[in-house]
């Protein structure tokens, strides 16, 4: 599920080089088919900035992503509207002999694709512990870090050696932008401001056509996202069978075992569908579905699926440890496959006018709004900084 948005064309991109202060080399996770938070930002950036992403899984010690991002079924949907530059780009792919490509060679690889592409006074947006070698390559200018989530607690080495990375980073960035207050406690030595994540409330929210695949004999539930080892796929197998004339549609990239749901019959597995393509479904589901296992600790914000649904109007029914914020009486929480059928069949049955609302109260975290103030942030930060020209910020 790409980025729907292309970036400006060239003449226009040159006409407002001009203006134009500081691009932006963004070290992050890098998933081309779930579209994250960061990346849907970053594209509202490029009216105003050109950018370089660089996949943070060429500093990771194994020189891999993440397993969650480790699938075949991850392929790109569309281009993204920026350039990326994968741990085989730099040289530090997957190959044993890749181990051997020390993070400051792979920092200095990035400084030359940077150079060549003419990023203008570039600035640091590291949106991953594992990011902090690009700090020990010579760059000089200003850092933002983006907090993000850690490795999971049951693997304490990489727990431990994550947590003294963003410390380094956190000594070094001259703003931080955490999702949530908990992040910002620590990041207090810094400027810092809170940054959730934004919507894109235009693209959910504006009246869609129904996808041709939508089922029309009966209610229907769905997941989007990408469906990893904290998705409960139990507990959907005991919903889907306890609402036999229902329909259950998953949409996204399949990276767990998900075998205890082939033999349903109103359970599809319908893949990635671009991101432009979501509210044509989005828009006609009965409800939406987030199931977490019960043994998986919560994220610090509400997850990008659920804002993304309230943009949609959709009614939610979760199950597991989420932190909703404001938002915990737009969703229905549920102990078991039970509770979670009652609350579907509940779902089904209540007015209309009960989307108008949560398109309402999602508002306030609309991606355009959010994109705004990072613009604005960015701004004093490289009034603050002064600049110099791009060759100063990289030292020999």
């Amino acid at each position: 599920m790409g980025g729907r948005r292309a970036g400006p064309p060239d003449w226009l991109r040159n006409q407002r080089r001009a203006y134009m202060s500081s691009d932006l080399i963004v070290v992050a996770d890098w998933r081309p088919s779930v579209p994250s938070a960061t990346s849907q930002l970053m594209s509202r950036l490029l009216l105003d900035r050109q950018l370089l992403w660089v996949d943070a899984a060429a500093f990771r010690p194994e020189r891999a992503a993440p397993r969650s991002a480790r699938t075949a079924g991850m392929a790109p949907t569309t281009a993204a509207p920026f350039p990326v530059l994968s741990a085989e780009d730099l040289g530090g792919g997957s190959h044993p002999l890749a181990r051997l490509v020390s993070p400051r060679l792979l920092t200095r690889r990035v400084e030359r694709v940077s150079r060549r592409r003419g990023l203008r006074h570039p600035m640091l947006w590291l949106a991953s512990p594992w990011a902090a070698p690009m700090l020990d390559g010579g760059y000089a200018g200003p850092v933002i870090y983006q907090p993000c989530a850690g490795p999971p607690a049951a693997d304490a080495a990489a727990a431990r050696e994550s947590a003294a990375l963003e410390e380094r980073i956190l000594a070094r960035a001259d703003l931080v932008l955490p999702p949530a207050r908990e992040h910002a406690a620590a990041a207090a030595r810094a400027q810092t401001r809170l940054l959730p994540a934004g919507v894109d409330l235009e693209l959910f929210s504006t009246r869609a056509q129904p996808a041709r695949d939508l089922p029309t004999d009966g209610p229907v539930a769905g997941c989007h996202g990408c469906f990893d080892e904290t998705f409960d796929a139990d507990l959907l197998a005991a919903i889907a069978r306890r609402l036999p004339d229902w329909h259950f549609m998953l949409l996204g990239p399949v990276c767990c075992d998900l075998s205890m749901l082939g033999h349903l019959a109103n359970v599809r597995m319908a893949g990635i569908r671009p991101q432009d393509q979501l509210p044509r479904y989005l828009q006609f589901w009965t409800a939406s579905l987030l199931l977490r296992r019960p043994a998986v600790p919560p994220a610090p914000v509400p997850p990008l699926p659920f804002l993304e649904t309230l943009a949609a109007g959709l009614p939610t029914v979760a199950a597991g440890a989420y932190r909703f914020g404001g938002y915990a009486d737009l969703s229905t929480c549920v102990d078991d496959a039970d509770g979670a059928a009652a609350a579907l069949q509940a779902a089904a049955a209540e007015p209309r006018e009960r989307r108008a609302l949560r398109r309402k109260r999602v508002a306030n975290d609309a991606l355009a709004a959010r994109a705004a103030v990072v613009s604005r942030l960015l701004g004093e930060l490289e009034a603050a900084s002064a600049p110099g020209t791009a060759a100063r910020l990289w030292r020999a």
